[in-house]
């Protein structure tokens, strides 16, 4: 204490603010201190220290010019910060003795910046202030960091306590994570910091609702404050305020009184709530015409997709649609070698019907045509207009007899369609053309050469007289007898040519139970035909020669036609899984599917065995 004198004394100015403030209301001490010898001790060290600091700190916080009132508005909050703290001191009968002087220094980070970045930092202030944010959260947008951790790291440079230092650094955190830094440290100075600074922050700070709030918060959670606490707290701060603001030359006659700062509070709480609700009405507004937009571009959007998928006029799939439609089915039924066929359909003597009946009759007899087509093919199957008075229907896996029988419904629909000009009906009737293919691996070019063999067909109605239907097929005599050979194994088939179930009825059943297409080469070892060195021998020659796996094997003498028809029909259906589904949708008991499983499994072996007689089936060389 003697040395402290000794410095003391070197200053003669800083001799006579202790005195003054020794003397002064705030310590309140009963007689008159003359010396410095015994202020100091009356003081105590800290207090003088705290003092001293202080005096230094006032003459550092005169600015000039446009950055005036940020200093002065800085140093009334760092007295106000170490009032609270003092206070907050006495209240808890704290032994600790750094609260004067940790209040004092939380802001000192401004002091810093203002000091050493006054442009930059102008702009924050001034941010803040017009935005009623709080500062240290604008500080951080600006500038990347906070006073708070300016502050820290100065204490640190100065070599004071680290726990000054904590305390500064972490009193605008969350409130969790100040509670954590105080049970880490076990000091109460850390709360104590967080507390002052937030009286400081409702006293000064542009966003005194947010400082109330966090106020009240910390109140209660560190203190146990009732509210009437925390009132008389902050009435209390306020007049002691004033006395340290005459010992260190704040200016302090600016400060509301607490019942102002809280109407404040309200009215910036009442303010946000209106911004919020305009916000939300705006974003409403916003949302719906967001939403109105997008409604009207998704029907645009429809609208459009129909006019390039569907024809206009007939309602049906526009020929852009089929020709993208075509080229995906072959692609598809290349994977599983199964086949496809397309029917030309072309409207005869159009020509004739617009020209003696004008335009719009010959559009109704097209949009008839369409209707007509429609109610005849299977959902699985497309219809599209081609162009003009053409038609064309792309039919999903086909036998041939079933493709004709198809070409030959439409041919009849048409026909006897009723259509009439006026109370008299005129005879309508096509010219088609039927063509089936199962695509080889290498589809290159198969969609136009189909397309050309159903429109020669169609040519070849035309030719013969029309109201015909003519067929075509891009198979070889070899492929169209392996097909005759896996729809001989199809159950579905026998049950409709036994007339023991309808088409429809099958059908419905097969959508419910038809097996995952598993490849050939996978069923041939499931199957036992093949072992996993054969199927890769056959699948090095298909990259050779482009040709279908079936091929290859009977070529390479591994397989025999009639193994690879077996192969092909379980591609296609489950025999035993139908005769379940056929059960469980009433449509044969029990005994009935397994009888009837049975029949047809003993006249496909029957079959089977006379084509061996007959030499139409290869042996195979494999086990």
């Amino acid at each position: 204490m003697a040395d402290m004198v000794k410095v003391i004394k070197t200053d003669p100015a800083l001799v006579g603010k202790i005195l003054k403030s020794a003397n002064s209301s705030y310590f309140g001490f009963r007689s008159r201190i003359q010396s410095i010898e015994r202020a100091v001790p009356l003081l105590g060290m800290t207090a003088v220290s705290a003092l001293a600091l202080s005096f230094s700190l006032a003459e550092s916080a005169v600015g000039c010019g446009p950055l005036l009132p940020h200093f002065r508005a800085y140093w009334l909050q760092s007295i106000l910060q170490a009032v609270a703290a003092d206070i907050l001191k006495e209240r808890l009968k704290s032994v600790e003795s750094d609260f004067f002087l940790t209040g004092l220094l939380l802001d000192v980070g401004r002091l810093a910046m203002l000091r050493a970045i006054p442009k930059e930092y102008q702009v924050a202030l001034e941010q803040a202030e017009a935005s009623q944010r709080a500062l240290h959260d604008v500080e951080m947008e600006t500038l990347g960091l906070n006073h708070a951790t300016a502050g820290a790291k100065l204490m640190e440079s100065w070599n004071l306590p680290s726990e000054l230092s904590e305390a500064t650094r972490v009193h605008h955190l969350p409130i969790d994570e100040v509670l954590a830094a105080a049970e880490a440290s076990g000091s109460e100075l850390i709360k104590a910091s967080a507390f002052s600074g937030a009286v400081g922050d409702y006293f000064c700070g542009a966003d005194k609702r947010s400082a109330y709030e966090r106020l009240v918060t910390l109140s209660q959670d560190f203190y146990d404050f009732s509210r009437p606490d925390l009132d008389d707290f902050l009435k209390r701060t306020k007049s002691r305020v004033e006395t340290a603001g005459e010992m260190f030359s704040a200016d302090t006659t600016e400060l509301p009184e607490p019942s102002e700062l809280l109407s404040i509070a309200n009215d910036q709480l009442a303010a946000i709530a209106m911004r919020e609700h305009d916000a939300s009405v705006q974003a409403i507004a916003r949302q719906q015409a967001a939403e109105l937009e997008k409604s009207k571009l998704e029907t645009k959007n429809r609208d459009l997709e129909n006019r390039v998928l569907h024809d206009p006029l007939t309602k049906i799939y526009s020929r852009l649609f089929f020709d993208t439609a075509i080229q995906q089915e072959i692609d598809r039924c290349s994977r599983i070698a199964a086949p496809l066929g397309v029917v030309f359909i072309d409207i005869d003597n159009f020509k004739a019907i617009n020209d003696a009946y004008g335009h719009q009759f010959g559009d109704q007899v097209l949009v008839e045509v369409a209707e007509v087509c429609a109610a005849v093919l299977r959902k699985a199957d497309i219809l599209a207009r081609y162009g003009g008075e053409e038609f064309v229907a792309l039919i999903n896996e086909p036998t041939e007899s079933g493709l004709r029988r198809v070409g030959e419904r439409l041919r009849k629909a048409v026909e006897d369609r009723k259509v009439y000009f006026g109370s008299n009906r005129l005879p309508v009737t096509i010219s088609a053309g039927v063509a089936m293919a199962i695509p080889e691996r290498d589809t290159a070019s198969l969609d136009k050469r189909l397309m050309q063999a159903a429109d020669d067909a169609m040519y070849e109605s035309k030719r013969n007289g029309r109201n015909q239907v003519h067929f075509r097929t891009l198979l070889d005599q070899r492929e169209q007898t392996l097909l005759q050979q896996v729809n001989r194994r199809l159950f579905s088939r026998w049950l409709v040519q036994c007339n023991i179930v309808d088409t429809a009825a099958v059908t419905n059943a097969l959508v419910q139970c038809r097996p995952e297409r598993e490849r050939i080469g996978i069923l041939c070892q499931q199957q036992g035909y093949l072992n996993l060195e054969q199927v890769d021998q056959i699948v090095g020659e298909q990259e050779h020669t482009g040709r279908r796996f079936g091929a290859v094997a009977v070529s390479l003498g591994l397989l025999s036609d009639n193994q690879v028809a077996h192969l092909l029909s379980l591609q296609q259906e489950n025999a035993t899984a139908l005769a379940r589904q056929l059960v469980a949708g009433e449509l044969l008991d029990q005994l009935q599917a397994a009888a009837l499983l049975e029949q047809f499994r003993a006249e496909v072996a029957v079959d089977d065995q006379g084509l061996i007689g007959a030499g139409k089936v290869v042996s195979s060389s494999s086990p």
